[in-house]
């Protein structure tokens, strides 16, 4: 039971980490927030359907070490895309 609790929260602690802040000193506040959701759901879209695994689902629950590393890495490609979109867009990691 104890392991089923580690496990969302670490993946939890992971994809808050992995939200850098972006500024673009050219662009009024409100939008840096618009233009992250923009490239977010850009790279979802690029990444296509199926390739992460929705949390709660049954396979989100085995806590197989294959599927913990296939979603580390699904993550890594996300942010990847998440990055070169906010890159294109003029904006710099703080």
């Amino acid at each position: 039971m104890r392991r089923r609790l580690v496990i969302p929260f670490l993946a939890a602690m992971v994809a808050c980490s992995g939200s850098p802040d972006w500024k673009n000193p050219d662009k009024p506040r409100a939008q840096w927030d618009a233009d992250l959701a923009d490239c977010r759901r850009e790279s979802e879209r690029d990444m296509g359907p199926g390739a992460g695994i929705a949390p709660g689902s049954e396979a989100a629950e085995r806590e197989d070490p294959m599927q913990i590393a296939k979603d580390s890495s699904v993550r890594s490609r996300f942010d990847s895309l998440v990055a070169d979109c906010m890159d294109r867009k003029g904006y710099v990691r703080q």
